[in-house]
């Protein structure tokens, strides 16, 4: 490998010889420097290193020497080595030589990375480590010229490229051992970073392994070393990068990396969870497997069984579930998988339906309620004894949603409450503890308050028309009817005057829900009013004759 050290000058006698300069050289291509000669021999990098510490060295030991005695030091400093000129001339030439060379160094490691085919593989990685060994012997500025230089076509450093080749452990350590780490700048070849990775996202050597098929032992270095834990966030993961590349991995070692990366989440971190978020193609991890197993050949059926789905579809539900509390919670990964191994996969799935196309979901729900329907309709005691409707209309998708390209999933919320009413009608009479209706929650203005008058319409008549009786039913919690139930929300920023007839595509006026439920049960409005009439009746009659007549009622 270049540069190849040589055999240091350790006696202070070579050390200390004349350097002299000879006429410029094919070194003069790259600066207007002359090259340093010891004699008629040519000095490598490690020998004009050791000539610029020999003379530092000498500087500081003739300063002290010298005590307090300025006229001392100053001689001391003015007549080093003899030739002052001397040190200045040998650290220039020694940062321009380090540049060059340094390059000459990273495209030698390049090409040989681009030879690895023609290598046996156990060759190939006993050289490279060799080469490896080498270039931490030189210094810093060197191996941080090396090591750091990025590829202009995809950004990558030599760290991304070999990571991308499946690399034995030792190799890899070996770059971590070799980098050069200044806590001011975070020089840590781990967290480089590459920012044309695929997707056009941040992705650093890890997601390299992941992509590629490397190893658990492999992957669970890379943690170890990223003390901050940076390369396991970020909107394309780690995680969105393992899923989307299963066939690139050995089954054993996918299932052992899958459930290694998940129990790293802790509890405290479940609401910035990384299951939880969309890549920049919308897909969060989950739904990425899917997609894998579906390119395998997979039924929708066979997917639902597959372990490995099973466990990211629990793991993805048991994150959502527990994301709001940000609480610290237990950090032990046995009673994180305890917890997740509990969850029913029905469950699970209803909850996580939205991190899929529409049909997978509509295909996978048809089949498990084909079954039993009973997860459609019974409460669940791990979400404050909520049913299912409720809960999906009272709650955001199991992920989180651009509000530019899907206002908070309320289109997949309809699908989904269209298909549970489709297997499960009886779905809508379900009445919750707080005395309400899945009609009534799906007109309350205040439930969902982004959600645009049309779409809150969609979500109505839907309910409506799996069980009509519901309009003329009161809301209990409220005491109001369903018709007065869009009107009632306090956030101004959603509704605007109205202006005309003609003003056909005013989305936020909550009337259109409302006049829609008056129209299926125009006698309700009657009995309200009547009801009104009654309240303010008897608010206005004098207090005394209202206290008799409670006396009354109580004697009697």
């Amino acid at each position: 490998m270049h540069p190849s050290p040589r055999a240091p000058c350790t006696t202070p006698s070579s050390a200390s010889a004349p350097l002299t300069c000879h006429p410029p050289c094919s070194l003069s291509k790259y600066c207007n420097m002359s090259l340093l000669y010891r004699g008629d021999k040519k000095l490598s990098i490690l020998e004009v290193i050791e000539h610029a510490e020999y003379c530092l060295n000498q500087l500081k030991n003739d300063v002290l020497f010298a005590g307090e005695d300025a006229s001392l030091s100053a001689s001391a400093i003015l007549t080093t080595d003899g030739h002052g000129k001397r040190l200045s001339t040998a650290v220039a030439v020694l940062q321009t030589m380090a540049k060059q060379q340094a390059g000459e160094a990273w495209e030698e490691l390049y090409a040989f990375l681009d030879n690895h085919q023609r290598w046996p593989k156990i060759m190939f990685w006993s050289h490279f480590h060799t080469k490896l060994k080498t270039l931490g012997k030189t210094g810093v500025d060197f191996r941080k010229d090396c090591l750091f230089r990025r590829l202009e076509s995809n950004d990558c450093t030599l760290f991304h490229e070999v990571c991308k080749l499946k690399p034995p452990v030792k190799v890899v350590q070996t770059m971590i051992d070799i980098t050069p780490i200044q806590s001011e700048d975070r020089f840590l070849c781990v967290t480089q970073y590459n920012h044309l990775g695929q997707g056009g996202g941040t992705e650093y050597p890890l997601h390299a392994v992941l992509r590629h098929g490397g190893s658990l032992d492999l992957v669970k270095l890379l943690v170890s070393a990223d003390k901050e834990g940076d390369t396991l966030s970020g909107r394309n993961s780690v995680y969105h990068a393992l899923a989307a590349n299963k066939e690139k991995h050995p089954l054993k070692a996918f299932s052992e990396i899958l459930r290694y990366l998940v129990l790293l989440i802790k509890a405290k971190d479940f609401y910035f969870s990384p299951l939880l978020k969309e890549n920049d193609d919308d897909k969060t991890p989950l739904g990425l497997l899917a997609e894998s197993l579906k390119e395998e050949g997979l039924s929708n059926t066979e997917i639902l069984q597959h372990k490995d789905f099973a466990f990211l579809l629990k793991a993805t539900c048991y994150h959502y579930r527990n994301s709001r509390s940000r609480e610290e919670g237990d950090g032990d990964p046995e009673n994180i998988r305890s917890g997740i191994e509990a969850i029913p996969l029905d469950r699970a799935f209803l909850v996580c339906c939205p991190c899929f196309d529409a049909e997978f979901a509509a295909a996978v729900l048809e089949k498990m309620a084909s079954a039993d329907k009973a997860f459609l309709l019974d409460k669940d005691a791990s979400d404050n004894d909520r049913y299912p409707l409720h809960h999906i209309l009272e709650s955001r998708p199991a992920y989180s949603v651009m509000v530019g390209t899907n206002n908070f999933g309320t289109g997949f919320k309809l699908f989904i409450v269209e298909t549970i009413l489709r297997l499960a009608p009886e779905a809508a009479q379900q009445w919750n503890k707080k005395g309400r209706l899945p009609l009534h929650i799906a007109a309350d203005a205040e439930v969902g308050a982004s959600m645009l008058a049309d779409q809150r319409l969609s979500l109505v008549n839907t309910i409506w028309k799996a069980y009509p009786e519901a309009v003329g039913l009161m809301d209990k919690e409220l005491s109001l009817p369903p018709f007065a139930l869009p009107t009632r929300a306090e956030m101004d920023s959603h509704r605007r005057p109205y202006v005309s007839d003609d003003d056909y595509e005013d989305e936020y006026t909550a009337f259109s829900s409302t006049y829609f439920l008056l129209r299926q049960q125009p006698e309700m409005l009657a009995e309200v009013v009547a009801n009104c009439s009654t309240a303010k009746a008897e608010s206005t009659e004098p207090s005394a004759k209202r206290q008799r007549t409670n006396s009354t009622k109580a004697c009697n």
